[in-house]
């Protein structure tokens, strides 16, 4: 499957973020422009873009506080028949 995105949730985990989470996704060769990384704030946003690596994400989200809106967030950003 070549047409699929990965979304990760993410709430004040920005270290575990970098060194665990997006290593394991680049040293399993998944392309960055397909992963997409959510987080729950503005301070939450501020401190990811200053911890994890630009070349190993696509985007940095400012989305939902808690994992099920998180995921229902994430769900309503993308076409029905994307596969997350």
């Amino acid at each position: 499957m070549t047409d699929y995105i990965v979304c990760i949730p993410s709430y004040k985990r920005a270290l575990v973020c970098k060194e665990r989470t997006l290593t394991a996704l680049h040293k399993n060769n998944i392309d960055p422009k397909k992963i997409h990384v959510y987080v729950a704030n503005k301070e939450d946003y501020e401190l990811y873009k200053n911890t994890l690596d630009p070349k190993t994400y696509n985007t940095l989200v400012i989305g939902k506080k808690g994992l099920v809106p998180q995921r229902q967030f994430i769900s309503n950003q993308w076409p029905a028949n994307k596969h997350i």
